[in-house]
Formats: structure tokens, C-alpha cells, sequence
């Protein structure tokens, strides 16, 4: 609530200055939406708050809230209503699990801009974006909506296009980085929806089972939203992993599809074990854990950096105290150093003299021109 409050301050003093029309109604429906949480907010008896949320769980195993829910709120409101805690967060989820099936039904698959992209995504994402002039947001956008099977066709009603305009479009499907991950991404469909695996409408992705008509439109599922059945199955299994594994004595605050919010930060140990389950079923998938520090007044600066200035001082105290009891220590371990080995050329043969004589005048002249460019 403490978090919650600040940034409640923080925007009202933010609405004070001048800002464009679009931030302005941004900031004031974050506004409004923190007052609501706030006063929907129901104070437990440890001093903690609770929101009681609406959930939906789908076929495909993914949970989605109704209403006021801080799974569908802008990510500042979120993380102010979170306050101060740590998110595991994967990485081109859609890519990575995609990917990560396909080359498991065929190991030949030549797909290597895709692998650079789920690698690399960030430099790809900027380095497209500045070639045809949109942010890196924008480009984000895009790519998310292909890996979900948006087309990239030139007509008015592909939402790509409407989003850039025609000149920026063509600009996108003219870049060849941006064509060449998307030829991959064709591959990497194609052989999923061929395979044996996922031919027909009988098959299951961990504990749920594919059907062909989607339950809440009641109509037959398309291509891609078949497609994009299997990887929500997929990432949820792999969700399912990370809370399986999660610690006895960690929280988790919030799912949210492709991301668990969670109270304390975890230890390395905990993410190595926790990557190399992950990617003994989903070889490319990735995650990283970040830290949430939710936009807060400036008044309340020095309060939110107590917690960090603490952990800083107590680690500076570990080290002194280690470097003090290290004083006068000696080690039990002798080293001995071996004697310079001395050779006799007495017995080379006039083959093994040439080839020193050269290798030295090779050296020579390397030494003679790093002292002439020095």
C-alpha cells in the first residue's frame, strides 16, 4: 500500500506539468485505476493487503483475470500495486517454445535467423526498427503479433499494416534480416502443424487436450489459432516448472502468462536449477529474473532506497570482516618452481637447423616491427 501511495503521488504531480495529449490520458487512466485498486484493497492482519480477483482458466491452460485485474492494468499501476519484488520473465517466449518443437520433430531444421533473433532480440528489434523509422516498442509489438501468426501481406486490413502505414511497411518487408526470420518462422509453423504430433485434432501438450472448436467463441479454430494453442499449452508447462521448483520459502505475487511475479529475489543456485529444467524440455528457451522498483514521489527517493542501502552495507561488513580474519594467514600449500629448461642443439640434424633458423627470423622480424610501429 506504502508502494501503491507514492505512485499515486507520483502521478498526480506528474498531471501538474505540461505534457502531449496522449501521455496526459495515459497517466490518468493509471490514476484512476490505482484508486481503484487501492480502494478495493482489503487490509490483512500481518499488514498486508489483498485483492480478490476473477480468473478463467482456457483449454490451453492459461489463466486470464476479468475486471480490475493486475494482470490487465498498465505494467506501472502493476508494479506499484506489487511494490518492491523481483519478476521472472521469459524471452521471446512464442519464438523460443516455437522453435524449440520443431527442431525437436526434425534436428535438421536450418533456422538460424530465428535462433539469432531469440538470442539476440533486443539488438535485432532496435537495428529493424531504426532502419525503416519506428520505436523499438513498435517493433516489439510486431514481432509478438507475427509470433502469434499475424501475416505480413499488403492489404488495409492486416493489422501490421494499418499499425506502420504503407511506407513503413514496405520498408519492413523490404528489410532482409526482418524477411529472413520471418521465412524461418514459416518453417518452424509448417513443421509443427505437419508433423504426426499435431496432424490432427486428437493430440494433448502436457495435461491439456487440444480441441478443434475453442470454447468460448463456440466456432473451429483456424490455422494460427491452433498454432497459438499449442504454445500457450507449451508455456505453460513451462510455467508449471518454475512453480513446481520454486523455493519452500519464496511467494509468488501474480502470474502473468509469459512472467511470475514473485516476493524475494532469487539465488543463482536457483536459477541455474531452474534453466536447466526449463531447457531440458524447451532447449531455447530463456529467462531472466528482474527486479521491480515501481514509480514512486520524490518526496519518498530516500525511503524506497533503504532496503538497497541495507543489502549494500551488509555485504561491505562480510567483506571487511573476511579481509580481517585473512590477516597473517599463510599458506600450507609449497610451490616449487621448475628450473628453466635448458636445450642442447648439439644433436639436431641440418633439417631441424633450418627450421629454428627460420622461426627466428621470424620472430625477429615480428619484434622488429612492433618496435618500429611502437
Amino acid at each position: 500500500m506504502e508502494a501503491l501511495d507514492s505512485y499515486i503521488r507520483a502521478t498526480t504531480q506528474s498531471l501538474a506539468t505540461k505534457h502531449n495529449s496522449a501521455y496526459n490520458n495515459k497517466l490518468y487512466r493509471n490514476l484512476i485505476a490505482s484508486k481503484r485498486i487501492k480502494q478495493r484493497a482489503v487490509e490483512q492482519a500481518d499488514g498486508s493487503y489483498l485483492i480478490k480477483e476473477y480468473w478463467d482458466q482456457i483449454d490451453s491452460g492459461r489463466v486470464h483475470g476479468h475486471g480490475l485485474s493486475l494482470q490487465r492494468v498498465a505494467k506501472e499501476v502493476r508494479h506499484a500495486a506489487l511494490g518492491r519484488c523481483a519478476k521472472i520473465d521469459f524471452k521471446a517466449s512464442s519464438y523460443a517454445i516455437l522453435t524449440s518443437l520443431a527442431l525437436a520433430i526434425d534436428p535438421n531444421l536450418r533456422v538460424e535467423s530465428l535462433k539469432s533473433y531469440i538470442q539476440y532480440r533486443t539488438q535485432v528489434r532496435i537495428r529493424i526498427a531504426n532502419a525503416i523509422g519506428i520505436s523499438e516498442e513498435w517493433m516489439k509489438t510486431i514481432f509478438t503479433s507475427l509470433g502469434f501468426g499475424a501475416e505480413v501481406k499488403d492489404n488495409p486490413f492486416n493489422s501490421i499494416r494499418k499499425k506502420l502505414g504503407s511506407e513503413k511497411f514496405n520498408l519492413l518487408v523490404a528489410n532482409q534480416e526482418f524477411a529472413y526470420i520471418k521465412q524461418d518462422l514459416d518453417v518452424v509453423r509448417d513443421t509443427i502443424l505437419k508433423s504426426d504430433q499435431f496432424k490432427g485434432n486428437e493430440f494433448s501438450v502436457g495435461a491439456y487436450k487440444y480441441s478443434a472448436i475453442d470454447s468460448k467463441t463456440g466456432s473451429k479454430r483456424s490455422r494460427n489459432q491452433k498454432l497459438a494453442w499449442i504454445y500457450q499449452a507449451a508455456e505453460r508447462m513451462a510455467l508449471d516448472i518454475v512453480i513446481e521448483h520454486m523455493p519452500d520459502n519464496y511467494s509468488m505475487l501474480l502470474p502473468v502468462h509469459d512472467c511470475i511475479y514473485i516476493k524475494q529475489r532469487l539465488s543463482s543456485s536457483v536459477l541455474i536449477e531452474l534453466h536447466f529444467r526449463l531447457r531440458k524440455l524447451f532447449p531455447l528457451l530463456s529467462f531472466e529474473q528482474e527486479i521491480i522498483i515501481p514509480i514512486h514521489a520524490t518526496q519518498d527517493h530516500f525511503k524506497r532506497d533503504d532496503g538497497f542501502a541495507a543489502e549494500v552495507a551488509a555485504h561491505r561488513a562480510r567483506i571487511a570482516q573476511e579481509e580481517l580474519d585473512a590477516r597473517g594467514y599463510k599458506s600450507q600449500v609449497a610451490f616449487v618452481a621448475e628450473p628453466p629448461k635448458v636445450f642442447d642443439f648439439r644433436n639436431e640434424t641440418v633439417h631441424d637447423y633450418e627450421l629454428r633458423r627460420k622461426r627466428q627470423f621470424l620472430l625477429d622480424i615480428e619484434q622488429h616491427e612492433s618496435a618500429w610501429a611502437g
